[in-house]
């Protein structure tokens, strides 16, 4: 069995570090899963470090074209896609050549309405969705694809590596004065509601432990969030530590992860957390409430005085910490290996492949 794999982003993330792992699981299963991906992005810069297969991604005019003839040279048998700029792209080639196409969807938000956007995620276009979670399942069903051909494969996390992670003791040092370290992951956007997180350091400032806050992430919203945390006179204890390879390292190094994210389809960090035995603070969204799967604090997305109960608790109920954090980590182990999303999505590949002999 031979797939191609294509992923049109060029930064670098969660779902970046999924299909690494699902490249590289599937040739140590002998299955040959030849990337594509922009020449100028992180991701194809990774995938050489590692010597996964890995093409440029062509691009702009002609793009359908160029990436049917590098495909049909190479015998493929199903082309996967791994974002919404390859799900346009690929199941046009996928249709000229005369192979399933597969696409996988990360985030829990529904689909647009306008009649490109369901051509584009229409049956005719996609012979079977991957689902990160059951919550991107619900949505995309509701979006009208049908429920028959999701298949919920869930993000993994490296296990083993994880277990073996030390916390960095330089960057624990380098938070002068602090008694707790919390900590949040992920880009600096809206949608990651990092606002929130700030007023909860704000509630906590006075009354709770030396605690300080820091920020691992880069985005568009730095700017506005290095205000509101002036405006809190939160600068001795807040931190933007900005993009770091090493930032899953760095979490190791927290007493607790905090998760404010209101739209997350699963969410690597909080995973990668569990497997750590790193007490998770998050917001009721849905998807990381199913990661979580009450193995960690919930709190309601617009009351921060309940976060700040919540933060309080991790740290100084240390018998309740210790207790849910290894239920999380016994969670993680059991839901969330590699082995179990690359065998997934293998056994997906299957599928699609035995219902295109068969029609």
């Amino acid at each position: 069995m031979n797939i191609a794999q294509i992923h049109s982003g060029r930064e670098w993330g969660g779902g970046e570090y999924q299909v690494l792992e699902l490249v590289s699981g599937l040739l140590d299963r002998k299955i040959e899963p030849l990337l594509f991906t922009p020449a100028e992005g992180q991701f194809l810069k990774r995938a050489g470090e590692q010597n996964l297969p890995v093409l440029p991604l062509p691009s702009g005019i002609g793009a359908v074209e160029q990436l049917a003839e590098s495909i049909s040279t190479k015998q493929i048998d199903l082309l996967h896609g791994h974002d919404s700029g390859s799900a346009a792209l690929g199941s046009k080639v996928a249709r000229r050549l005369g192979i399933p196409f597969v696409y996988t969807r990360r985030v829990a938000s529904p689909l647009r309405r306008n009649p490109l956007s369901r051509r584009k995620y229409s049956l005719a276009s996609i012979d079977a969705v991957i689902a990160i979670s059951n919550t991107v399942k619900s949505v995309f069903a509701k979006s009208g694809y049908p429920e028959d051909r999701i298949h919920v494969v869930q993000s993994a996390v490296d296990i083993e590596k994880l277990a073996n992670l030390e916390p960095d003791d330089e960057f624990i040092g380098s938070m002068k004065g602090a008694d707790w370290i919390v900590g949040g992951i992920g880009t600096l956007s809206l949608k990651k509601n990092w606002a929130f997180m700030i007023e909860v350091a704000a509630l906590m400032k006075d009354k709770g432990p030396g605690i300080h806050w820091v920020l691992l992430g880069d985005g568009d919203q730095r700017d506005s969030l290095q205000r509101l945390v002036a405006d809190k006179g939160l600068g001795m204890c807040f931190h933007f530590i900005g993009f770091r390879e090493d930032a899953t390292r760095l979490m190791k190094s927290f007493d607790a992860l905090f998760f404010p994210s209101v739209m997350e389809g699963a969410s690597v960090t909080v995973r990668e957390a569990m497997a750590m035995t790193v007490p998770v603070i998050a917001v009721d969204a849905p998807g990381t409430v199913e990661s979580v799967a009450e193995n960690g604090w919930v709190v309601d997305r617009n009351n921060p005085q309940q976060a700040a109960e919540a933060v309080m608790e991790v740290l100084t109920d240390r018998r309740k910490r210790i207790t849910i954090t290894e239920l999380a980590r016994q969670s993680a182990c059991e839901r969330f290996a590699l082995s179990k999303m690359v065998d997934g999505t293998i056994e997906v590949y299957k599928k699609v492949l035995e219902e295109k002999d068969e029609g």
